[in-house]
């Protein structure tokens, strides 16, 4: 008689790789925080965000309705030449940032409820796991219109903080945030004392230490936000979504 365990993870069904319609309905500022890469750690600072494919649809929960797919992609937050957030915001539209723009930088807030057409790829981690990644970002070619958002907005930003976003952000997220310095300071102002220091493998790079900034790490982590059915109609969530034809938001 015997009793094995093995190292067994739940099957993830995998947005099939292609190119989609998408519309992107999340950005989240995680903060300065530190990163290894490549042996190297590096204090860098880090948005997240997320698109929803209105074409691709799953039931993700059993009993719940058919939603759409969603990814986000962690960037570093930084337009300098070269960088993968610049790259994709230039790509995203059409046009090149002049150095004016860049000077003056870009309020990724408003990439909310903008549409745009991604290339979607297929990566293995070291560990073997396979994950989809945002690889490309296009615009709509003409003809062809993105369905109705189905995923109510949602903005997360230190200087205008929703706690109740921030409850629903996924686990390993909201670990990433607490370990940053913006979420350390946020703390300390609130409760008029230091907060609880994050986990050891997040703690909040120290004051005198950062670093000039660098390309992200391409280590990717899907929305795995799924237990939450998204509902346009939830009031935390009711921001309306820019109009397409506002100017661009640089």
């Amino acid at each position: 008689m015997s009793l094995i365990a093995r190292n067994e993870q739940p099957q993830r069904t995998l947005l099939p790789a292609g190119n989609y319609v998408a519309r992107c309905y999340e950005v989240i500022e995680i903060g300065t925080v530190m990163d290894e890469y490549m042996g190297e750690v590096k204090v860098q600072k880090k948005v997240r965000i997320g698109w929803e494919f209105p074409t691709k649809t799953r039931v993700f929960k059993e009993g719940t309705p058919a939603q759409p797919y969603a990814l986000s992609r962690e960037y570093t937050n930084s337009l300098f030449e070269g960088s993968h957030l610049r790259d994709h915001i230039e790509s995203w539209f059409g046009k090149k940032l002049t150095p004016e723009q860049v000077e003056k930088g870009v309020d990724l807030t408003k990439l909310v409820g903008r549409t745009c057409m991604i290339n979607v790829i297929h990566e293995t981690s070291k560990k073997g796991t396979v994950r989809e990644k945002v690889q490309n970002i296009s615009p709509i070619p003409e003809g062809l219109t993105c369905p109705p958002a189905v995923n109510p907005p949602k903005i997360l930003v230190y200087d205008d903080w929703k706690q109740e976003i921030f409850d629903k952000m996924p686990q390993f997220i909201k670990e990433k945030m607490q370990g940053s310095k913006e979420y350390t300071t946020m703390m300390t102002m609130r409760q008029g004392a230091m907060p609880q220091s994050p986990p050891s493998s997040q703690q909040a790079p120290p004051d005198d230490f950062l670093e000039p900034e660098q390309d992200e790490s391409p280590e990717y982590h899907p929305d795995l936000d799924r237990d939450r059915e998204p509902s346009i109609t939830d009031d935390i969530f009711n921001a309306p979504p820019p109009n397409e034809d506002e100017s661009l938001p640089f």
